[in-house]
């Protein structure tokens, strides 16, 4: 992770103690200035917000929890309708491409227990979304021109604890040739995992969210531009840091990662070419699969208060805590309709 995010929550840390409030969105204006200044406008936690979680936690009456009873039993019905209509909604994204000859992408977690010989600490994340917008394929992975397969108006995010068709097009579209790539445009990513923060000399447990723009996008709202994210920290208080850092291109072997005016795209190999044919009536398709079982890891650091197995965070200290090794995804493989 970062040391840049770290010392940012440092700063706002310490400035917190003068006192102030922190907002709970990103920026909704951007500006050429430095994001470390940014980041300490946006992050307070003072000894009042402590002192006020300590009282909230003692201020729970009888009457409080009869009125949390009924509520609970009023809202029974309304829940189960609303899990009924949700199923529908679901089964219905879910459909399978129309029966005539079609081309889909799928994104899949890949949540297999592994066994990794890191020694680092790990865990699942609790939740994990990449939106992607575009998906073209190609006759090589360097093909002059890519045919695209389909491009949405508005980015499709998948569930990376599921597996999620994230679209299609019909295959008489396409020239007939044999297809060895695929190529996504990738616009954002979201994960959230479990940590316990270390701050004014007390242990916080609680989540950590990470949001990541990989293209220029919209995210609830608010525009981002390609590398720009925040990190949020949900427990006795909410708090978030923006920072702004280039996007990765490295990537594992055969994929090949680059941000293209403000578009971030990723081509990777099919495990065997895929022969389409434009009066071919097949279901042909790809799954990209991110193997992301304990893919949260970190370098368990012993400290007061620290404990094995959990992901320790310190902004107030110079190292930030437990420094993170490896971000949500330990490797990436790919099936499709002609393995």
């Amino acid at each position: 992770m970062s040391q840049f995010i770290w010392k940012s929550l440092a700063m706002c840390l310490v400035v917190s103690l003068f006192g102030g409030g922190c907002t709970e969105s990103a920026p909704s204006q951007r500006s050429t200035q430095d994001t470390g200044s940014q980041a300490d406008a946006q992050w307070d936690i003072s000894e009042e917000d402590v002192a006020e979680e300590d009282a909230l936690a003692e201020d729970v009456s009888d009457e409080d929890i009869a009125i949390e009873d009924a509520a609970g039993e009023d809202a029974a019905g309304e829940d189960t309708a609303g899990e009924d209509a949700a199923g529908e909604d679901v089964a219905d994204a879910d459909e399978p491409p129309p029966e005539d000859g079609t081309i889909a992408i799928y994104l899949a977690g890949d949540l297999s227990e592994k066994t990794f010989s890191d020694g680092f600490g790990g865990q699942t994340p609790k939740e994990f979304e990449i939106a992607l917008s575009k998906y073209d394929i190609q006759t090589s992975a360097d093909a002059a021109s890519a045919v695209n397969c389909f491009e949405h108006d508005e980015p499709t995010v998948a569930n990376m604890l599921e597996d999620n068709l994230m679209g299609s097009c019909e295959t008489a579209a396409i020239p007939s040739a044999q297809y060895t790539h695929g190529r996504v445009k990738m616009d954002w990513l979201r994960i959230t995992v479990d940590g316990t923060l270390h701050t004014l000399g007390q242990a916080f447990p609680g989540e950590f969210t990470f949001f990541r723009a990989y293209s220029d996008t919209t995210y609830e709202g608010e525009s981002y531009d390609s590398g720009e994210g925040w990190v949020e920290y949900r427990g006795f208080v909410t708090r978030r840091v923006p920072f702004t850092e280039p996007i990765p291109t490295e990537g594992q072997e055969g994929f090949r990662s680059e941000v293209i005016d403000g578009e971030y795209w990723q081509t990777f190999p099919f495990h065997r070419t895929m022969p389409i044919l434009a009066e071919d009536g097949g279901q042909h398709w790809s799954r990209l699969h991110w193997e992301i079982y304990e893919s949260f890891r970190w370098e368990e650091v012993t400290k007061p208060r620290y404990l094995d197995g959990v992901w320790d965070v310190e902004p107030e200290s110079g190292s930030g805590g437990e420094e993170v090794k490896m971000f949500g995804v330990s490797w990436y493989y790919i099936t499709s309709s002609a393995d």
